[in-house]
C-alpha cells in the first residue's frame, strides 16, 4: 500500500508556481493574484494623501490594525496604505505578496520601454519613467520577532496575525 500512494505523488504533476521579483508562491494558495498585472493611475498616489491618509502620518512610527467581519475589506485598507508606504520609497515587508503598477504619465504611447532598472527595495521604474513597478518584500517571522536590523526604516504589513502566531506557538509545543 506505501507503493501505491508513493507512485500516486510521482504521477501527480507538478504544482504551478507564480514568480515575480521576490515572491514564489503554488498558483493555488495565491486565489487570482498574479504579479505584473494590477496598474493603477498616479492620481491616487497623489496630493496630500500620499503623506497622511485620514490622519496617519506616513513619515513617523504607527501600529495600525482592522478588524471587522470576513469581506470587510481589511486586506485591502492595508494593501493600500502599505503601497503608499512603497510610493514615497519606504521598504514593505509582508507575509502576502503586493505588487503592482503605477501609471506615471495621463496617456499611454503604446511604445513604452519594457526594461527596468531598480530604483529602492520595492521600486522598479521603465527606462522613459512611464511606468513604475512596486512589490512588497517577504516577512522573515523570526527576524520580526529578534528586532533584526535587516528590517527597519520600513513598513510591515501583517494580514490575519492569529495563524502566525498559532503556528509559531504549535511548533515550539511540538519541538518541546
Amino acid at each position: 500500500m506505501v507503493t501505491d500512494m508513493v507512485t500516486d505523488k510521482q504521477q501527480r504533476p507538478p504544482e504551478e508556481l507564480v514568480k515575480s521579483m521576490y515572491w514564489e508562491c503554488e498558483a493555488w494558495r495565491l486565489d487570482t493574484w498574479r504579479p505584473f498585472t494590477a496598474l493603477l493611475d498616479y492620481n491616487l498616489f497623489f496630493g496630500p494623501s500620499v503623506r497622511h491618509g485620514k490622519g496617519i502620518d506616513l513619515f513617523r512610527n504607527l501600529v495600525a490594525y482592522w478588524h471587522g467581519p470576513r469581506g470587510g475589506l481589511k486586506t485591502l485598507s492595508l494593501s493600500y496604505n502599505l503601497a503608499k508606504e512603497m510610493r514615497i520609497g519606504k521598504p514593505v515587508w509582508t507575509n502576502y505578496p503586493i505588487s503592482f503598477y503605477v501609471q506615471e504619465k495621463d496617456e499611454f504611447t503604446g511604445n513604452e520601454s519594457d526594461q527596468y532598472r531598480q530604483e529602492s527595495q520595492c521600486h522598479w521604474e521603465n527606462a522613459d519613467h512611464t511606468l513604475s513597478y512596486y512589490e512588497s518584500m517577504p516577512l522573515d517571522m523570526d527576524k520580526f520577532y529578534t528586532f533584526d536590523r535587516e528590517i527597519r526604516n520600513g513598513a510591515v504589513g501583517i494580514d490575519e496575525l492569529q495563524y502566525f502566531v498559532e503556528a509559531r506557538t504549535l511548533r515550539r509545543a511540538a519541538i518541546s
